[in-house]
């Protein structure tokens, strides 16, 4: 009865230990917001792309954190180039998450990767309509892989072409390293 007790103790001192605080996941969101402020201000000044949305999942410590953009076009939309503009993002995003000293014991693994990111960018013409048939619709980083979708976008609609952010990132340095 005793070695029960005991084991019962150590169990919920470890699942207790494991919880964030309140106060501690608070902070830790209001880091998160600073650097989610932060990517909206210089993301809509440098690539023309709006915060529309965010969210994530920090039950147990940080786990996934996600950014919606409107991304405002006044031409088609490439993969080249709809590739090198994720790459971009999904890199600042995790340097601005990674270096923040304060939000790394908040994180639930460090260094942040692509696998703890969620990014979607929907392309809109100039007049915030959706772009023609067959146009890049959707670009979507999730799990450490980005998906590209046409129109019409929608929940159902199988992506024209996934790879791992690895495979984009290794795409995007080849060509520059061509144009070099």
């Amino acid at each position: 009865m005793i070695k029960i007790k005991k084991t019962l103790i150590l169990s919920l001192l470890l699942l207790t230990s494991c919880e964030m605080d309140v106060n501690d996941r608070d902070y830790a969101l209001y880091m998160v917001n600073e650097i989610d402020y932060y990517m909206r201000k210089d993301l809509a000044e440098n690539k023309r792309l709006y915060l529309i949305g965010t969210g994530g999942r920090a039950m147990l410590g940080i786990e996934r954190n996600s950014l919606s953009f409107s991304y405002y076009r006044d031409k088609e939309l490439k993969i080249e180039e709809a590739r090198k503009d994720m790459v971009d993002i999904i890199n600042k995003y995790l340097q601005e998450i990674n270096q923040k000293k304060e939000l790394r014991p908040f994180l639930r693994n460090y260094p942040f990767n692509a696998k703890n990111i969620e990014i979607t960018l929907f392309v809109m013409t100039e007049k915030a309509d959706n772009p023609p048939h067959g146009f890049l619709d959707v670009i979507k980083a999730e799990e450490g892989v980005i998906s590209y979708y046409t129109a019409p976008f929608s929940v159902k609609s199988e992506p024209i072409l996934e790879e791992t952010f690895e495979e984009a990132l290794e795409k995007v340095q080849a060509l520059a390293n061509k144009s070099e």
